[in-house]
């Protein structure tokens, strides 16, 4: 076709376009160009000598993308076979061309693609249905532990087996698929390549083929390990929570923290060690995790060993990655056969800490390799926390049921003393009841021998390491004789060890083999006199608490009086004992009549001064052995019911052998216990030998005298009208009067007033015959004005005709006694007290809920109104329903603060605010009683650093107890505050005084100890001063009392002003102007309170919506950007700490810009999340300028920021 080929037409040649100088062509067809146009077309096809040529568009897709230009010498181009080869030949051109460049594109995308495959945060799958993995992207394989996709695509080859903790959620899987096409979050736990478990969240879909068969399946995987961990940890949390409110079963909660703890920390072990507070060793009290938790349970860990011994020894959460060569003391024996046995190597623990006293540890222990972050450590101490609120728990608990159990074995121990007169057995119920209470290794009973001065062993309970082989000690020696020396208490926890008293050596060589050397030895007083010692012995470092000392005491004085009573039985029947064998041995005639004088008693001597059979005599009347027969014996009896006794009375007794035998007797009345006469006694003497008969008729009265004086217990003899007659010793020390001054004065003077007309009624009643004798508890006024208890027993004294003459009062003392009842009583009055607090401070939590809504919009309301008046007549109205609805708030916080225990929290505190606090809450009652109130508050006091609501405790506390004081009082009524500083400021003093009728000294010694009141029962629990003291106290402050009887009372405290160093506030940055402009959301249900909120912060041109669930204003958050949020903490379907929780887990910048709303400030649950979440809240009822606050603190740059 006379084309010839040309090296310099191969080169690239740009020809004009459409339109253009040259030659011209029409898209998509070839356009012929004869010669005569080519030089118009382009020098360069004239050049080589064209004469005509074709111009073929190369057009891809309806992409223009060149042209093919055919040119040649020959005219015949025009031909249209030429035309129509051409065209085949660009079309060829074109479509090479175009698949070049849709390769390179393809290339291009795949490339991008893969980018994001190989970079993408989540897992990306592809799978066959029969379960092999296919595809798998850098991101899956490291979230199921494997180094690369192609080690996972590789080794998975069923993925339902390998990776499915459970087989049949793929099951579950293929089904969701197969039936709605895609599935998106569903959640399944997986196993990964070490065989850990961790949570994903996949979205997977079906790929198809044509006929609709699923070829394979492929989608995405995000690990949500650590929101299912921190959903499982708070339900695990709520669950021991729950756990801790339902029992005080410390073991049960004890176990249900360590199981708890392993699972959420997925550890081989967890356990639970309780602190000995004298060895400092921990003991294994709970155990949970794989294998047989027995070898762990009861074992003991030395100080410093170990996970749990390290978080102890330095008071703080720590890891142990390497647990053999981190533990900071040497690891028993037993623990490291566990260690190798279980497989352990790493380790946390956790100290647990309650009120600033360590009492525990909680620790973990795992494989070697494991580490311990700090998050987890964090919560491993939430954990602690919430074991050691436990465990303080059960401790309380047992210490209730300890003291409850002291009140019944003291009771059964009282009711031993007026049950049992068998001396053996209530000294042996006494060591054995002591010892069970005090858990102690062995107790005994020792008395003073009166000769030598030593203690001797009466009675022992338990291991008899030292009395039971040694039952004496030495005069003075050890802690018993030191007890006895100082009259008082005396406890050691080594007897050995300790230098302020010595042992004997035989005593030495028994303690050094004995396991238990500690001793509490507790002197036994009868009369003010110490009778012997009740000792109790523990294992050897245990401290003997005061609590314990006092249970003891008081076993002491039970026991002095049950032994006392025992003792005069038994010396009752050892006096009638030694009476019968003088009786039958004596020389004398003994004989005794009934009432009636028949013989009841015919003594060996009698027998043989007048000859007769003791069987011939009894029951007969004794007149008619009388010289004057029955007139005689008349004569006798009228004489002994006048003068009670006749000494040296001369007669004669006709003998078996009709002689008559002259006697010298002495008769006197025989009387029982009550004082009726029962008989009459007579001595008789052959008057053959007078001198012999004298001296026996004179050791006669002496034995009878006696009986009367040296009696254990108080006795008085007394005239009907209350005269005393005869007293003895005991009786004088009883009431501290010598005898010749009571018998100069009459009962009466001695028995307390309140008890007077009791005592007139039981004594008519008696007279009167309903009764014969009575017993009852009353009061005695001692000669130093305090009170003595007794058990007072009283009878009549008849004369010979069967009338009254005189009355037989015998006393026991039981003030000890009574003063233990009463301790008692007001610590179950304390208990029933803090009940009835808790359970007022949760009504009143939800009383200030409510109250504070319509407060914050009585208060935001008057805020504004104010601000629209502001220079008008109504301005200063508003300006009062403002600064009324403020008091009601604070009258609310006030409540609450009382009401509810809360733990300290230091900060600058106002002192006239304080002041004015306490006086407003107790101004009502004040007004009543026309108590007039004055302060006197220096200017310029500096701020204290202190817990606020701890000092306002203690002013309502003062000036309540003034307030009572005043009742009584006669008018002016005045109650005082004043506040003052030293000249450095470096301590003010605050005083509460008032015009009452004074302190008595007497009680002005005990007025700050617990449970001491002068209130009647009921009335008061003796708490509140001491607690007074000590909040006092640990503000390292005093507080000290100044009083007289009719001077009124004046209690003063002084507190430093300055903090310690470490507890020190930053100083507070100026104020800056107010933020303006912002968009802000407002979430309450209480829409007369948003609206508020919104009208306050309106005033600052900012934007506001407002919402009135947390559910709304999660979409308007989605929806719109805002710069702050205010919500609500309780509302319904979705709370605030939900709405906060929702956008933690989107998280959405606005967690960092939220703020709560709260009408519980004081609510567990409440305060329990804001120190969670480190979020900051604004307690209802609220003012604006604390509005303004908190929007430059969240809003402003760091340097302009308020602080919190």
């Amino acid at each position: 076709m006379g084309l010839r080929r040309s090296t310099r037409a191969r080169r690239a040649v740009r020809l004009p376009g459409r339109g253009g100088r040259g030659c011209e062509f029409t898209e998509g067809a070839v356009v012929a160009v004869p010669s005569s146009r080519l030089p118009a077309a382009t020098d360069f096809l004239a050049q080589v000598g064209m004469k005509s040529a074709l111009l073929v568009p190369l057009v891809s897709r309806d992409e223009r993308i060149g042209v093919l230009l055919l040119a040649s010498r020959l005219r015949d181009l025009l031909d249209p076979d030429w035309s129509a080869f051409a065209q085949t030949i660009g079309a060829q051109i074109s479509q090479t061309v175009g698949l070049g460049r849709v390769f390179a594109r393809l290339a291009a995308a795949e490339e991008r693609y893969r980018g994001l495959f190989e970079n993408a945060a989540e897992g990306i799958f592809q799978t066959s249905v029969e379960g092999r993995a296919l595809i798998a992207n850098p991101a899956l394989a490291r979230i199921l532990g494997y180094d690369s996709p192609e080690e996972l695509v590789a080794r998975v080859t069923d993925v339902a087996r390998q990776l499915y903790t459970d087989p049949a959620r793929r099951d579950e899987l293929l089904r969701r698929v197969r039936e709605e096409g895609a599935v998106s979050g569903f959640e399944m736990p997986a196993r990964r390549k070490d065989r850990s478990t961790v949570w994903l969240s996949v979205s997977a879909r079906a790929v198809r083929g044509p006929d609709g068969t699923v070829l394979h399946l492929e989608g995405r995987a995000e690990d949500i390990t650590a929101r299912k961990r921190a959903q499982e940890t708070a339900a695990a949390l709520a669950e021991v929570g729950r756990e801790l409110v339902a029992t005080v079963d410390f073991a049960q909660v004890a176990e249900r923290v360590v199981s708890t703890v392993a699972r959420v920390f997925q550890v081989r072990r967890a356990g639970l060690y309780r602190l000995d507070p004298v060895s400092r060793a921990l003991t294994c009290i709970a155990i949970a995790g794989e294998g047989d938790p027995g070898p762990w349970l009861g074992r003991v860990l030395p100080f410093g060993a170990g996970p749990a011994g390290r978080a102890v020894a330095e008071e703080r959460a720590a890891p142990s990655p390497d647990i053999p060569t981190d533990s900071p003391g040497p690891l028993p024996e037993w623990l490291v056969e566990r260690f190798q046995a279980e497989g352990l190597r790493a380790g946390a623990g956790a100290p647990l800490i309650a009120r600033g006293k360590t009492l525990g540890a909680l620790d973990l222990a795992d494989r070697a390799g494991r580490v311990f972050t700090g998050g987890e450590l964090g919560l491993l101490s939430v954990f602690a926390d919430q074991a050691a609120a436990a465990l303080q728990n059960a401790e309380l608990y047992e210490e209730a049921e300890r003291r409850r159990h002291a009140a019944e074995v003291l009771a059964d121990l009282g009711r031993l003393v007026s049950q049992s007169l068998d001396l053996t057995e209530v000294r042996q119920r006494v060591v054995d009841g002591v010892r069970e209470l005090l858990g102690g290794h062995s107790a005994a009973l020792l008395r003073i021998d009166q000769e030598s001065g030593d203690l001797v062993t009466t009675a022992a309970s338990g291991e008899r390491e030292i009395f039971g082989v040694t039952p004496v000690l030495p005069r003075g020696t050890g802690a018993s004789g030191l007890a006895v020396r100082e009259r008082r208490p005396v406890a050691s926890p080594d007897m050995l060890a300790d230098d302020r008293f010595t042992v004997s050596a035989e005593i030495r060589t028994l303690a050094e083999r004995a396991s238990c050397r500690a001793v509490l030895a507790v002197p036994l007083s009868m009369q003010e006199r110490v009778v012997g010692v009740l000792n109790v012995s523990g294992r050897t470092g245990r401290i003997f608490g005061e609590e314990e000392v006092h249970v003891v005491e008081a076993f002491a004085a039970h026991a002095a009086v049950a032994l006392e009573n025992a003792q005069l039985y038994e010396d009752a029947r050892a006096a009638r004992d030694f009476l019968r064998s003088i009786a039958t041995n004596s020389a004398d005639a003994i004989i005794t009549t009934d009432v009636r004088g028949r013989t009841t008693y015919f003594s060996p001597g009698a027998e043989e001064m007048l000859g007769y059979h003791a069987g011939e005599v009894l029951g007969r009347p004794l007149a008619q052995f009388y010289r004057s027969g029955v007139e005689e014996g008349r004569a006798l009896m009228r004489r002994l019911w006048t003068e009670g006794r006749i000494q040296h009375y001369e007669s004669a007794f006709r003998g078996k052998d009709g002689r008559w035998v002259e006697v010298s007797a002495s008769v006197s009345l025989l009387r029982d216990a009550d004082g009726r006469v029962t008989g009459t006694v007579g001595v008789l003497r052959d008057v053959t030998e007078p001198k012999g008969a004298a001296e026996a008729l004179r050791e006669s009265e002496e034995r009878f005298r006696r009986a009367f004086d040296d009696s254990g217990i108080g006795m008085a003899l007394q005239t009907m009208d209350g005269r005393y007659l005869r007293v003895n010793r005991v009786y004088c020390e009883m009431v501290g009067y010598t005898a010749e001054e009571l018998l100069a004065v009459s009962f009466r003077d001695v028995l307390h007033p309140e008890d007077q007309a009791a005592d007139v009624e039981r004594d008519r009643r008696m007279l009167s015959g309903e009764v014969g004798h009575y017993q009852r508890e009353k009061r005695y006024r001692h000669k130093s004005g305090r009170v003595v208890w007794v058990l007072s027993s009283v009878s009549l004294v008849r004369d010979a005709d069967g009338r009254p003459r005189n009355m037989l009062v015998q006393v026991q003392d039981v003030t000890e006694r009574k003063r233990i009842e009463a301790e008692l009583e007001q610590q179950r009055e304390a208990r029933l007290q803090s009940d009835k607090l808790a359970a007022m401070g949760q009504l009143l939590a939800g009383v200030a809920h409510e109250l504070n809504n319509p407060l914050s919009v009585v208060m935001g309301r008057a805020a504004l109104l104010s601000r629209a008046l502001e220079g008008g007549p109504l301005a200063a109205q508003a300006d009062q329903i403002g600064q009324a609805a403020e008091r009601c708030a604070r009258i609310v916080k006030n409540f609450l603060a009382l009401a509810r225990h809360r733990a300290p929290e230091r900060g600058r505190v106002a002192i006239g605010p304080l002041v004015q606090e306490a006086i407003e809450l107790l101004a009502y009652p004040l007004r009543v009683d026309s108590v007039e109130v004055v302060v006197d508050l220096a200017p310029d006091l500096p701020a204290l650093w202190a817990d606020g609501h701890q000092l306002h405790q203690v002013l309502v506390n003062l000036i309540t107890n003034a307030h009572h004081a005043l009742r009584g009082a006669p008018a002016p009524r005045r109650l005082t505050l004043t506040a003052s500083a030293d000249p450095g400021q470096s301590r003010v003093a605050i005083e509460v005084a008032d015009t009452g009728p004074g302190i008595p000294p007497e009680v002005l010694s005990r007025l700050f100890e617990p449970f001491f009141t002068t209130k009647p029962p009921g009335q008061g629990t003796g708490l509140g001063l001491s607690l007074c003291r000590g909040i006092v106290e640990e503000h390292a402050g005093s507080i000290t009392v100044e009083s007289g009887v009719g001077q009124g009372a004046r209690f003063r405290i002084e507190l430093p002003v300055t903090a310690p160093e470490a507890e020190r506030e930053e100083p507070a940055v100026a104020r800056r102007a107010a933020v303006r402009g912002k968009s802000i959301l407002v979430v309450d249900d209480e829409a007369d309170v948003a609206e508020v909120l919104a009208e306050i912060l309106a005033l600052d041109d900012h934007e506001v919506d407002v919402t009135l669930n947390g559910q709304v204003a999660l979409d308007r958050i989605l929806e719109k950007p805002y710069d702050l949020v205010f919500s609500d903490v309780r509302m319904p379907e979705l709370d605030g700490p939900g709405l906060y929780q929702r956008l933690e887990e989107l998280r959405h910048g606005l967690v960092r810009r939220f703020v709560f709303l709260t009408g519980d400030v004081l609510g567990p649950e409440t305060r329990a999340f804001l120190e969670r979440t480190g979020a900051p809240s604004v307690s209802k009822p609220f003012a604006a300028s604390e509005i303004r606050r908190v929007l430059r603190r969240m809003l402003l740059p760091g340097d302009q920021r308020e602080p919190q």
